[in-house]
């Protein structure tokens, strides 16, 4: 068991009260009795109990961060933006995953209002109507990011539904005569899937918008067959993936049929992810700004927990970043 403020009073011969302003470096005290009291406590390897302390002064100085995992590199990019400006905010960050199960989000979210955060940032896939109204009732305040949750929780995001529009707009005006747009399955019941199904709106309203008539939408998890099957035997064919991921798995299956992307047929991703800065050739693709969600984030939520006003609802410009490939 380490040393206490107790044993430090103890051995230095003052009260456990001039301990503690000693300590905090507050109340009146003589600088002498002070530099005493911190080289006894830093010679006895004392640290202080901050859970303690947090609870007494009802603030933690700890944020609570919820996503779906940090394989994907936009949420380990997201969770890398939360870290840098809590840890500059004098604030410490403490990571769950949900692996894209709701019910262990649930629990996730429940932990960390136990260990009494001051505030969560959340990437839900929970699409329970009841879901939303208990993270509203939550004693701490909550940031939405990437999907949507319920009216009235704070989000930031991007505006995904735009930029999709915008790339589509781009690959008619490069003359390819079909076009397909690849995402998750947005039926799985119970997912919250609000990006992917924004996106696919965006997709969509573009193609209707233009007149332009051939074009699907693949909903699958594996779709390399069947994207296969729509790009053969005739070229033109411009692929627009919801997530960099499904890019680059569909990348490396024409790979092996012998087709090269930007050549045989176009590719775009979304996400922006750094990965794509290892990928020959470079993918064309959506910033995705994690860095501006994750700074974002943590920014309104700060503002949440210490009660000043500020915008709830933040939706930030999508950028195109041009590659090779379409």
């Amino acid at each position: 068991m380490g040393v206490t403020i107790n044993d430090i009073a103890r051995i230095c011969g003052v009260s456990r009260t001039t301990v503690i302003r000693a300590l905090n470096d507050t109340g009146r005290i003589s600088d002498a009795t002070k530099a005493r009291i911190r080289q006894t406590a830093q010679e006895n390897g004392y640290r202080p109990d901050l859970l303690a302390r947090g609870l007494a002064m009802s603030r933690t100085y700890t944020i609570g961060v919820v996503v779906l995992n940090v394989m994907n590199q936009h949420f380990a990019q997201i969770v890398n933006a939360v870290e840098e400006r809590s840890r500059n905010n004098g604030y410490g960050v403490n990571i769950m995953l949900h692996g894209q199960d709701p019910a262990l989000e649930q629990q996730q979210v429940n932990r960390l209002l136990d260990y009494h955060v001051d505030g969560i940032i959340l990437s839900s896939v929970n699409a329970e109507g009841s879901y939303a109204d208990m993270l509203k009732k939550a004693p701490v305040p909550i940031v939405t990011v990437d999907n949507r949750v319920g009216r009235g929780l704070p989000f930031v995001g991007v505006d995904n539904r735009k930029a999709v529009y915008q790339l589509v707009q781009k690959a008619i005006r490069k003359t390819y005569r079909r076009l397909v747009f690849l995402c998750p399955p947005l039926s799985r019941r119970g997912l919250n899937l609000y990006v992917h199904e924004e996106r696919r709106a965006g997709f969509l309203e573009a193609v209707k918008d233009a007149g332009f008539s051939d074009y699907h939408v693949v909903e699958c998890e594996d779709y390399s067959d069947r994207c296969k099957s729509l790009l053969l035997p005739e070229r033109g064919t411009a692929f627009i993936c919801s997530g960099d991921i499904f890019a680059l798995e569909l990348m490396k299956f024409f790979r092996g049929c012998g087709l090269s992307a930007g050549m045989e047929y176009g590719l775009t991703g979304f996400d922006g992810t750094s990965i794509l800065d290892y990928v020959v050739p470079r993918i064309d693709t959506i910033d995705n700004h994690e860095k501006e969600i994750g700074h974002a984030a943590v920014d309104m939520l700060l503002s949440l927990i210490e009660k000043k006003d500020c915008k709830t609802d933040l939706v930030i410009p999508a950028d195109y970043l041009n590659g090779r490939t379409l």
